[in-house]
């Protein structure tokens, strides 16, 4: 949990305190006894009851994003989850995670000592969820080329060598294969541009 301590605490400065805690509570118990792992039990019960107290007071909601879930390793992936779902029921807050589901499903059925399903256990935090479909070829062309042309403008009145049926058949064959997301053509535009 400790790399979501940062980012929790910039987007709920109270919450990066209770993962700090959270964390260092998991990690202290081992060798306590119980009665001293109760106290850190109601401390941390106390912690999190100030924080729903402080945003049941306040006017407006808070819309927390989660982009690129699925770009981090399994561990952070189910970390994160795990701290989501820890906090997820503070009231006026609003989480919107931006990710592949196939993958961060995936991550949480690794290392399952119970053999929970990836899905289930995200339908269990997830209350609503919609699939964004795929943008289609010629979309991805398009954005392809409307970015390139930006990159070329400056060489637009110096006469270049250009075979433009070579260029067809290297487009076809080599690029448009990897052009499956918006982010490969970034990439990839990303790259031209360094070059030029």
């Amino acid at each position: 949990l400790s790399f979501a301590e940062p980012i929790a605490g910039y987007i709920l400065p109270a919450s990066g305190g209770v993962i700090k805690t959270v964390r260092e509570w998991l990690s202290g118990t081992k060798g306590m006894t119980d009665s001293a792992s109760e106290a850190l039990k109601k401390d941390l019960y106390h912690v999190k009851e100030e924080i729903t107290t402080a945003l049941q007071n306040q006017k407006d909601k808070i819309l927390v994003i989660i982009d690129d879930l699925d770009r981090l390793f399994d561990e952070e992936i189910k970390d994160f989850i795990k701290m989501i779902k820890a906090v997820c029921d503070f009231p006026k807050i609003i989480y919107l995670l931006a990710c592949d589901s196939d993958k961060v499903a995936s991550a949480l059925n690794r290392n399952q000592s119970n053999n929970a399903d990836g899905y289930d256990y995200l339908e269990k935090i997830v209350q609503c969820s919609f699939n964004i479909p795929r943008p289609s070829r010629y979309s991805l062309h398009e954005l392809f080329f409307k970015d390139l042309d930006q990159i070329l403008e400056p060489l637009k009145n110096k006469e270049l060598l250009f075979d433009e049926r070579e260029w067809g058949n290297l487009f076809h064959d080599g690029v448009s294969p990897r052009l499956e997301t918006p982010r490969n053509v970034k990439t990839l535009i990303n790259s031209i541009a360094a070059c030029y």
